[in-house]
């Protein structure tokens, strides 16, 4: 894996801002009811999309995915976005330091929290973080989880006014968690740092989290709902797809695909290759929907499947540039590689 496919990877993500851990085992898929928007309020909607573009006032998350999809959003898919989000505009403030969660937006995996900040002067927006960030989700019992923050304003630095975003990818290391229809969460936020003047020695001698400047001492957190979008999964798929082993390099080697499971902003892929070799890094995976449109997924996790009697497992997690309709989904294609989904095999 090159430099390069390692940054294109990770996206808008800040290194130091990242908590990664291997999950040792496969997730469960739960199917969900299909949920039906009223032809009035499908209007509604639309005709508000459609008003707000027109004036250039789309804002908060469904305008962060717009722009990061670069326009690739069909009009089904903002629609699917705009009824998803939920809005909280709660404040809370510690150390003088107000924190609004504005929206929320997920599927019980992948989520987007959409924050705004009063009176916490930075000096530099790419320098500002938190001690420690991470979501609590209700009877959940073991996770891994990576949070990557982006800010989203480029006003004066000094007014003390900051639009944030954070982009949260969670993986179940339990695989029995039952389904939830309705996902109830807390995100905790503690401590706000500058990491604009470190000193070198403290650095060194203790990282990055003692060398900052604390801005704002305390902690941050928002209980919030939102409603599970349910999952579909294929397994049985004995596919083979070469996958690069090398981490500087290319270094090609054949697994086979056994199982896919898709969300509505992610999948997570089970495969098996040589024990001998590490994790593989595939091809983007494509989602190709009936209307002929795609979405491009990016990794996020993987690592080794717990399995006594199987040692070659694998698994690999991606997030999706946008939401994907499950019931519209007909194929995922890796380069030239196309699998047809035929969901429940």
């Amino acid at each position: 894996m090159t430099v390069d496919k390692i940054v294109d990877a990770i996206g808008m993500l800040d290194d130091e801002l990242v908590s990664d851990a291997k999950a040792p085992f496969p997730s469960t898929c739960h199917a969900k009811g299909l949920r039906i928007l009223p032809l009035v309020g499908i209007m509604i909607v639309l005709l508000s999309i459609t008003a707000l573009a027109a004036t250039g006032m789309l804002t908060g998350i469904l305008d962060l995915i717009r722009k990061d999809t670069g326009g690739r959003l069909t009009q089904e898919q903002e629609l699917s976005i705009q009824s998803d989000i939920v809005s909280v505009g709660e404040t809370m403030t510690v150390d003088g330091v107000s924190i609004t969660l504005n929206e929320v937006y997920g599927d019980g995996t992948n989520f987007l929290f959409y924050l705004s900040f009063d009176g916490a002067k930075m000096k530099e927006l790419e320098k500002f973080r938190f001690r420690t960030m991470d979501v609590v989700l209700e009877g959940e019992r073991s996770h891994s989880e990576s949070i990557n923050m982006k800010t989203l304003d480029d006003g004066d630095l000094n007014d003390g006014h900051r639009e944030v975003m954070l982009k949260v990818s969670r993986r179940n290391t339990t695989g029995i968690d039952e389904p939830k229809e309705i996902v109830v969460g807390t995100l905790n936020l503690v401590d706000i740092l500058d990491r604009t003047n470190v000193d070198p020695v403290v650095l060194e001698e203790k990282g990055i989290l003692e060398a900052a400047e604390t801005v704002a001492s305390g902690t941050w957190s928002f209980k919030f709902e939102i409603e599970s979008s349910g999952c579909q999964e294929m397994s049985g798929i004995n596919v083979a797809l070469e996958g690069n082993a090398a981490l500087n390099q290319v270094y090609m080697v054949t697994a086979e695909i056994e199982s896919i499971s898709l969300q509505m902003l992610g999948m997570e892929m089970i495969y098996w290759v040589d024990p001998e070799y590490g994790t593989l890094e595939f091809e983007r995976p494509v989602v190709i929907l009936a209307d002929g449109s795609e979405i491009i997924l990016r990794e996020k996790f993987g690592g080794y499947v717990a399995n006594p009697v199987n040692t070659g497992n694998r698994y690999a997690t991606y997030t999706s540039e946008g939401p994907i309709k499950l019931d519209d989904v007909v194929e995922i294609r890796f380069g030239e590689k196309v699998i047809p989904w035929q969901p429940g095999n």
